[in-house]
């Protein structure tokens, strides 16, 4: 109201006033304003037509690459993210498709094998009795005592603790492979958390499946029943266990040659035999002369046996300066002799025990004292076939189930708009996509409007 008040006071003075009311003469408020519009309408007019060309060329371009780049082809944030979950769970079902019952029974089988050549080695290969083993009685207690040891060590040894965790472990390692694949591996954030939450429900499932496993095994721990069918299996299976082994010594050995050369190894292995000897002849003058028994430290009771390679050579190297000049052998060619020396024996032991699985004498579980690697095999069969059964049921039944599940919640139920938004840009390549089509649509807009 005061402006128009001011402005109707300003019209009167000009009319009254002769010399503002001529033809020609601009006055006013109005008449400024109206000028003012006009000069800023011919200033927009020149300096709009660069603008709007400048505008439509950059929305070529843009159109340009997005036809060539993505194919017009339109994307959001969600459907991002709806594409990774896809993704993941797709990447998680070939998974779960590929490692089942077999691929378990696989695993745990392989560690309880190698938990029997680690029995066999430790109470049979290195008992120098081993060669009387096919004369024996059936009756003898010392073997029978011995197999029946082997056994509890093997039925008693945490299997369900043990046979769960190296589970766990496969599955782990398969859940980190799957976080480095396309597109987890642009999102280390969400990586480390499904690998946490992966943990989380294996963590809370690993007490019930090993105690279930350790339930289950407990009466092989008294008695293990064996049947005729259930001993050629294992037979068959410790043939060929040993003979893979043996292959595998002989690779080794070869290996040993191959790299410091035969004939300067077997310059080497009689040294340290030559030394051995040595050792035992200043042993035994040490006993007959009253000197007192030679107290070995392995870490264990005190015992007078014969010293090992390397103990012995070590003395021979600190302890006797007289030697010392005898020692023209590099000590890493001497580690190569006693290793080569445990290859070699450990050999013929496997050829001698291969032997004696072959025979008429292991045909049958009645001479399974006469047989022990096959019996552990056998029982660790048993141990195998019980532990898998419960492993799948208790654990990777659930965990196939739940982990689609809290992929759910974390990417679908757990992020808000702006948090898609910022996941989705993680990504180089759809943050490239999704900038690129922004800009084409602002663009299109700034046109429009100019238009």
């Amino acid at each position: 109201n005061i402006t128009s008040a001011l402005i109707r006071h300003e019209d009167q003075f000009f009319r009254s006033n002769y010399v503002y009311s001529q033809r020609g003469i601009q006055v006013g408020i109005g008449t400024l304003r109206k000028k003012l519009m006009e000069v800023l309408e011919e200033g927009m007019a020149k300096s709009l037509f660069s603008i709007v060309g400048a505008v439509q060329k950059e929305l070529e371009e843009s159109r340009y690459q997005f036809k060539v780049q993505y194919n017009d082809r339109r994307i959001t944030a969600e459907s991002y993210v709806a594409e990774t979950i896809d993704s993941i769970k797709h990447n998680f079902k070939n998974f779960a498709h590929s490692f089942g019952k077999p691929q378990v029974r696989h695993e745990v089988r392989s560690m309880l094998e190698q938990k029997v050549m680690d029995l066999c080695a430790e109470l049979y290969w290195t008992d120098n009795n081993i060669v009387d083993l096919p004369k024996a009685s059936i009756d003898e207690l010392y073997w029978k005592y011995k197999l029946d040891m082997s056994s509890a060590a093997l039925t008693k040894s945490g299997i369900g603790r043990t046979s769960t965790q190296l589970v766990v472990g496969v599955l782990m390692a398969n859940m980190e492979k799957i976080a480095l694949l396309e597109p987890l591996n642009n999102h280390p954030e969400i990586s480390s958390k499904l690998l946490s939450l992966s943990n989380e429900i294996l963590r809370n499932k690993f007490h019930t499946t090993s105690d279930q496993v350790e339930n289950c095994v407990k009466p092989y721990k008294h008695e293990v029943e064996c049947s005729e069918q259930e001993w050629t299996e294992g037979l068959k299976r410790t043939i060929s266990l040993l003979e893979k082994e043996l292959e595998s010594c002989n690779k080794a050995l070869q290996n040993i040659k191959d790299t410091i050369g035969k004939k300067k190894l077997r310059a080497a292995i009689k040294y340290v035999i030559d030394a051995e000897r040595e050792a035992k002849r200043a042993q035994a003058h040490a006993r007959d002369s009253g000197e007192g028994n030679i107290v070995v430290d392995n870490g264990n009771d005190a015992t007078t046996n014969a010293k090992p390679h390397s103990i012995i050579i070590n003395d021979i190297m600190e302890d006797n300066d007289s030697d010392r000049h005898r020692l023209h052998f590099n000590p890493k060619v001497i580690e190569k002799a006693l290793e080569a020396i445990f290859l070699r024996d450990r050999s013929m032991i496997l050829k001698y025990r291969l032997a004696a699985l072959k025979s008429r004498q292991c045909k049958s579980p009645e001479n399974k004292q006469y047989c022990p690697e096959a019996f552990l095999n056998m029982v660790a069969e048993k141990l195998t076939y019980t532990a898998v059964m419960f492993i799948q049921v208790e654990l990777l039944n659930e965990f196939f189930f739940q982990f689609p599940r809290e992929v759910d919640n974390l990417l679908v139920y757990g992020m808000n708009k702006n948090q898609i938004l910022s996941f989705s840009k993680e990504n180089p390549k759809i943050r490239k996509h999704l900038e690129l089509q922004e800009k084409k649509r602002k663009l299109e807009e700034v046109r429009n409007i100019f238009l």
